[in-house]
């Protein structure tokens, strides 16, 4: 008896979020992933949209009308808080000839995910300066640093602690994920919509 009554709960619950969907307009924010070449920006976009994971290195070179523009756009709606939200998430290229589009692209966005690679050091250190860049424009953003590819544990460069205490000096949230398996993706967004919420 008890199961059927948490399906019911479960359907119920379902069908009072499908209707605030319908009902109310979203709130819309613009989410800026950035990040080194590799670090997983890409796949992380996917996991949380389709639960897919690809393997394949792929770099974010969108196109509009063969143009390469140096950066992707993925769209998640939430319901948080009782209301319908809308994410527009700006996965920008790590590629270095495309950095100086960073700028473009994100100096509207309410949040920022800090993405590097657990198994990369470099990556790690080249966080500073996305932060940095992203304090000279406005300084009261929202920001998640993230080290992706915990899955990788005996490839590890970056311990947990190291990326804890950046979070700490930079006065931002800190989670460890994975790509592959699906480990704290849709935290990163709650988390930084929570950030934003509390603006």
């Amino acid at each position: 008896m008890g199961k059927k009554l948490s399906k019911e709960n479960q359907t119920e619950s379902k069908n009072n979020e499908i209707k605030l969907i319908l009902n109310y307009k979203f709130i819309v924010h613009k989410i800026s992933i950035l990040g080194d070449e590799k670090v997983g920006k890409s796949c992380l976009c996917l996991n949380l949209i389709d639960k897919k994971f690809n393997s394949i290195y792929n770099p974010t070179i969108g196109k509009i009308n063969l143009i390469i523009i140096g950066f992707e756009i993925f769209s998640k709606t939430y319901i948080f808080n009782h209301k319908p939200f809308k994410l527009q998430i700006f996965d920008n290229s790590g590629i270095k000839i495309y950095q100086s589009l960073i700028s473009i692209t994100s100096y509207d966005s309410h949040g920022f995910i800090l993405v590097y690679d657990i198994t990369n050091k470099i990556s790690f250190e080249d966080i500073s300066n996305y932060y940095n860049n992203c304090l000279e424009k406005k300084k009261n953003y929202c920001y998640i640093l993230v080290g992706n590819k915990c899955d990788e544990k005996d490839k590890r460069e970056v311990s947990y602690e190291e990326g804890k205490n950046l979070a700490k000096k930079m006065n931002i949230n800190f989670l460890e994920t994975s790509a592959k398996s699906g480990q704290n993706i849709n935290e990163i967004f709650y988390c930084i919509l929570n950030e934003i919420q509390n603006l």
